[in-house]
């Protein structure tokens, strides 16, 4: 796992690449995946529809790790179970998990992450950065928005 200073968009058209979106289990009545803060607003405002779709994919499997958007790869990288709760050490760790299964299923170069579950996630990085660090090779960079 590397450490890198930028905005994380950066990447977004790079070849095989992705990007990790943190997110919540949460489905609105009309089926759209709750993204109303952070980087996860920022996507569905940028990719129509990419909401629908997260909906969907929660709807069908819950809180899982799961590529929800290509070009750019988005990847959904469950953080919380609901929009209104702090982060879960326990679902980081098991989206973690997730990721590496799907970064050898798709077989991508590079992935992209925020510091998951720090900004309204309300944890300290020194908690969440160990754990990470079990699960994540070189090949997975942690993006640090100084903006």
């Amino acid at each position: 796992m590397q450490e890198i200073i930028g905005n994380i968009f950066d990447y977004e058209l790079h070849e095989n690449v992705a990007l990790c979106i943190p997110t919540n289990s949460v489905i609105k009545q009309d089926g759209t995946a709750v993204m109303g803060a952070g980087l996860a607003k920022i996507v569905r405002d940028r990719y129509n529809g990419c909401d629908v779709v997260l909906g969907a994919i929660i709807e069908k499997k819950g809180a899982i790790v799961k590529q929800f958007w290509e070009n750019p790869n988005l990847i959904a990288f469950p953080t919380k179970f609901d929009w209104k709760d702090d982060s879960s050490l326990e679902l980081i760790e098991v989206s973690c998990k997730g990721l590496v299964d799907l970064q050898i299923k798709k077989n991508f170069d590079k992935i992209y992450l925020p510091k998951v579950g720090c900004g309204l996630g309300s944890l300290a990085w020194n908690i969440v950065k160990p754990i990470l660090e079990k699960y994540f090779t070189e090949d997975i960079y942690i993006v640090v928005d100084l903006s």
